[in-house]
Formats: structure tokens, sequence, C-alpha cells
């Protein structure tokens, strides 16, 4: 994916908010104020499930205005589009994404820093094999000295021998004794684990929405009576 053609999920749109066409606004970004209210190109688009997208059904838009407000006790934005002046145009906005291209995002201060959305995504690779294991589906906010990736791991397909995505998830220290490359251009790190790290992968299974248990029915205990 080239840098010039990439787009940032900003957050998420919900459900319109009063009669001026105010839309409530769930935001990703740790700085939405800064985001949502600087110059330059938004775009909305259905989600696709990745924080940095191809300009993929993007249709510009311009943020009129934006202020956070406290719901259910969350902090959540109000977002007014420029000529969405109605609840009734609001509400086609639902559920859409609101993006910005990724390039207008602020330099970072050393190659040492990273933005997350570079990060979720990336392959990792064995750095002494160059065997491809897996891919960063999250980040994890440190509570020691530096945060902790979570990796989902690759299975061999027996018919063609491609990798393919299996539900194994494996946790990874994001410090630079563990992760010694990061190539964003390549959208890949290197990483030298410690011994033992994919046997500890754990699997999460996911429960059927449609399949629900009956439980049993208890069978009521038997009474002894003793006589004297």
């Amino acid at each position: 994916m080239n840098r010039s053609d990439e787009l940032l999920e900003l957050g998420t749109f919900g459900v319109p908010h009063g009669v001026k066409g105010d839309i409530k606004f769930y935001a990703l970004t740790d700085a939405p104020s800064e985001r949502l209210n600087a110059p330059g190109a938004k775009f909305v688009q259905p989600q696709r499930g990745g924080i940095l997208q191809r300009f993929t059904e993007a249709r510009p838009v311009e943020v009129e205005r934006s202020r956070p407000i406290l719901n259910k006790g969350k902090e959540v934005w109000l977002v007014k589009l420029k000529g969405v002046d109605t609840p009734e145009a609001a509400e086609a906005y639902k559920s859409l994404c609101l993006m910005m291209p990724a390039q207008d995002r602020p330099a970072l201060a050393d190659d040492e820093e990273f933005y997350v959305q570079e990060l979720i995504g990336m392959q990792v690779v064995m750095q002494q094999t160059g065997e491809c294991v897996g891919t960063v589906v999250d980040l994890y906010d440190g509570t020691g000295t530096y945060d902790t990736l979570r990796v989902q791991l690759s299975d061999e397909s027996d018919s063609n021998s491609e990798a393919t995505t299996s539900n194994r998830t494996v946790l990874l220290p994001f410090a630079a004794e563990v992760v010694p490359v990061v190539d964003r251009q390549a959208r890949s790190m290197e990483i030298t684990p410690p011994a033992g790290w994919l046997d500890i992968a754990t699997i999460q299974e996911k429960r059927k929405k449609n399949v629900r248990r009956r439980p049993a029915v208890k069978k009521p205990q038997k009474t002894v009576s003793v006589s004297e």
C-alpha cells in the first residue's frame, strides 16, 4: 500500500443528535479535537475492518463544527458536516467511518515513535529464519516500560502450503530487544522472541450467536427417612 493513497480512520458515526444535523461520533484517535478541527481533506466510507485503508468508495466531506459531550458517562463527539442540516440527512451517515489522509498526520519526533494504526496489520516475521508467523491485530498500553502487541498467528495450509489465518493469538512485548526492525514501507516487523514464545499461544473460540444450550433438568434429590 502506497503511503500516498492511505486513509486513516478517525472514528465512526452513530445516530443523529438534535434537529440541526449533528451526528454522534465515536472517536478512535487519541486527539479527536485536533483531528476533527484541523483543516484538510476528510472522507467518509463504509467500514472495511482496517484502520489504514485505501480510497475505496470514499466520499469527501467537510467538518463544519465538533464538540464533545458525555453520553452514559463516556465521551462522545457531536460532529456537524457541511450541507447536512436535518436529522434525515444525518441518518445517511450512520455507521460510516470518517477518514483523513494518513500523510496529513503530524510528523513524529523520531524513528522510534509509531502510530498505533501503522503497527496494526503489519506482518510479523522471525528475523533468524524469515518465516512470517502472523499479523499484529491489537496493541495494549504498557503498564511498565513497553507496550504489548497482540499477534494473530498463521497456519500452514496442507493443500497449497499458503499461510492462512488461525484463531490463535499471542502477546509480544513491543521493545527493541524483541522487535529490532519495524519496516513502515514493507508493512512488516522482524522479531526475536523468547524461546517457547509460539508455544504459549491462546486459542480464542467465538461462541455461535445462533446456538444456545438448554440446561438439563435437575432431578429432585431422594429423601431418606430414618425410623427410630
